[in-house]
C-alpha cells in the first residue's frame, strides 16, 4: 500500500468514525456495547476484515490461471 492510499484510507477511517461513532459514544458507554447497525455500517464501508479480504485478493491472483 502506498503512502498516498494509506493516507487516504485513514482519511476514510477518520471520517466514518467522526459521522457514525463520535455522536453516539456516550449512549454505547451507558448500555455497555455497541450497537449491531454500527458494525453493519463498518462493515459496508469497507473497514471489517479489510486484511483477509486483501488475502482473499492474493491467494486468487496467486492461483488464477491467465490465458
Amino acid at each position: 500500500m502506498s503512502t498516498t492510499q494509506l493516507d487516504e484510507f485513514r482519511r476514510h477511517c477518520r471520517d466514518f468514525l467522526a459521522q457514525a461513532a463520535t455522536p453516539r459514544m456516550a449512549q454505547w458507554e451507558a448500555q455497555g456495547r455497541v450497537d449491531r447497525d454500527f458494525w453493519e455500517q463498518a462493515g459496508a464501508a469497507g473497514l471489517l476484515a479489510s486484511a483477509l479480504a486483501a488475502s482473499w485478493v492474493a491467494a486468487a491472483r496467486a492461483t488464477s490461471v491467465t490465458p
